[in-house]
């Protein structure tokens, strides 16, 4: 009788955290971590290299977007370019 009461209060427990947005099954993939990913930012910073500024403005854009996704700051606070 107690284990089935634990889990009846465990699926509500799950329920709960679903509903607030604490549990998320949802799969995630950061495909800013994959070799071509990588390869192909390392590419196009290279073919920028004879146009520092457009060079400059698509790594600030990039890193923007990505600050804006993890909830943080835009970046502009003396924090190295990463694209760079």
């Amino acid at each position: 009788m107690a284990l089935k009461a634990l889990e009846v209060e465990l699926r509500q427990i799950e329920l709960m955290a679903k509903l607030t947005g604490q549990l998320n099954k949802v799969p995630q993939v950061n495909f800013s971590l994959s070799p071509e990913y990588v390869q192909f930012m390392q590419v196009l910073m290279r073919v920028l290299e004879p146009y520092p500024e457009v060079r400059e403005a698509i790594s600030q854009a990039l890193l923007e977007a990505d600050a804006a996704t993890k909830g943080g700051g835009n970046g502009r606070n003396g924090e190295q370019n990463e694209y760079l």
